[in-house]
């Protein structure tokens, strides 16, 4: 990725240029921007238009490619199988089926979901410059990061509460649990 800021009386603004093997050949396919917009300092907007799009630009050497998709893999495969173990032992022991270990479950599908549906095909557009995967699968994999990611956070919140809120106040959640409890049998009997 090339990146740069220009500057150029009072104008300021950032060009960003991804690269793409067929610029020339094929401008649907092409992943450079034919127009960049900026922000003046007067408020008005201006643009700026791409030439050229040189693919092997910000090419990597063969020996760095072979480094980053041995890394790549093995970090796919070692988180997508030690998440698929730790479903497993929980759904399949009965006595591991507590709710910390849903919590811990949920956190397993998250990380498992990112590292297949993102890590993956992220580390080949880093390794070769060039989404081959196609706008909807792009999208796709943008909504999948920080989805999971918030699946992850909410998680850890939920343990905190589960974990914390007994210790500080065991009567009032007591009181809840039982209100709730109670309501719940009630409402069930008519």
């Amino acid at each position: 990725m090339q990146s740069g800021v220009y500057v150029n009386q009072s104008v300021e603004f950032a060009f960003t240029d991804s690269l793409s093997p067929s610029c020339a050949d094929d401008p649907a396919s092409c992943a450079c921007p034919d127009d960049v917009s900026c922000n003046t300092t007067a408020g008005t907007t201006s643009s700026v238009t791409s030439e050229t799009c040189d693919p092997t630009q910000y090419a990597l050497s063969w020996q760095l490619q072979l480094i980053y998709v041995v890394a790549f893999v093995f970090i796919v495969v070692v988180a997508t199988g030690g998440n698929a173990i730790v479903i497993w032992v929980v759904v399949a022991h009965k006595r591991m089926r507590t709710v910390i270990n849903y919590f811990l479950v949920n956190l397993a599908v998250a990380d498992a979901l990112i590292s297949v549906f993102n890590t993956l095909f992220n580390s080949v557009y880093m390794i070769n410059n060039h989404w081959p995967f196609g706008r909807a699968y792009c999208r796709f994999a943008q909504f999948i990061a920080p989805c999971t990611i918030s699946a992850s956070v909410f998680t850890f919140m939920a343990i905190a509460i589960d974990r914390c809120a007994p210790r500080i106040r065991p009567t009032i959640i007591l009181l809840l649990c039982t209100v709730f409890i109670a309501r719940h049998h009630t409402d069930a009997r008519y």
